[in-house]
């Protein structure tokens, strides 16, 4: 059954799909940037590890840019943690609205049915009287 709020509902429902998308997006980030920051925690471990006279296999200047880079990963999760908590925020927001909205659609629907339910026990009464009524007159007449 066709409702005045059917359209509401599909673009609530669109807002929910873009929402749900954004925190995918912003939750994939944030895992690739911790995985990166991972690999390069084990790379700097496996360098730092090498032999430090030997300066063929090891690198102090290496690794300082590691820790640089692995300083700007952190910095990176943070921001990318915060966007993801925002983009929770959202969602969780606008699902919430999406719910609020399927709960009036529900109560417009069971208010119709319960109107239609009435019409009809309505019109039942109505047949019914008429019968009782009809039969009244009969027996007025017969008598």
């Amino acid at each position: 059954m066709a409702s005045p709020y059917d359209a509401v509902l599909r673009i609530r429902k669109r807002e929910v799909d873009a929402a749900a998308e954004a925190f995918r997006f912003a939750a994939e980030g944030l895992e690739t940037l911790e995985a990166r920051l991972g690999h390069s925690q084990d790379a700097y471990a496996n360098e730092s590890n090498l032999p430090v006279d030997d300066l063929t296999m090891r690198s102090d200047l290496y690794l300082l840019q590691m820790l640089d880079m692995m300083a700007d990963l952190r910095q990176s999760i943070g921001h990318a943690a915060a966007e993801l908590e925002e983009r929770r925020t959202e969602l969780l927001q606008v699902l919430a609205e999406s719910k609020a909205l399927e709960q009036l659609v529900e109560t417009h629907e069971e208010a119709l049915r319960l109107a239609a339910e009435r019409t009809e026990q309505a019109q039942n009464d109505d047949r019914v009287a008429f019968v009782f009524r009809a039969r009244e007159l009969e027996r007025g007449v017969a008598a």
